[in-house]
């Protein structure tokens, strides 16, 4: 019987904790990547949709993919060496917010270096 109760002790944990991570009201729209210029790649996020980043990356010698706002502030960075850590960065999922303003940039040497950024899109839903 104990093991009964500890069963059940966790399979509700499971259930509550899967149940309080997810977002709800979210319609898959599209899914699109962005190639990064070395002097970045200004973007708004669509009124009524958020981005979510899926992953990024680089070629060439960029030492990161960084998220700038619209202040032109370092936020986080999205994709970087492992050597590089001056800056927190997105190991998982990130969402970006209806309307964000901000740009990609590049963080690197070289004068043919480009970065990639992979997105999809989801209207917010009632």
């Amino acid at each position: 019987m104990k093991h009964f109760y500890q069963f059940l002790l966790l399979s509700l944990f499971c259930l509550a904790s899967n149940s309080s991570f997810a977002q709800e009201g979210l319609k898959f729209s599209k899914t699109f990547i962005i190639e990064v210029p070395k002097d970045g790649y200004a973007f708004t996020v669509p009124d009524g949709k958020i981005w979510r980043i899926e992953a990024a990356g680089s070629g060439g010698a960029v030492d990161a993919i960084w998220i700038e706002n619209v202040a032109g502030e370092s936020m986080f960075a999205i994709a970087q060496r492992p050597n590089i850590a001056t800056a927190p960065s997105v190991s998982s999922h990130f969402n970006l917010a209806s309307n964000f303003i901000g740009k990609f940039t590049l963080l690197g040497l070289g004068k043919n270096i480009k970065g990639f950024v992979s997105i999809t899109e989801y209207i917010i839903t009632p």
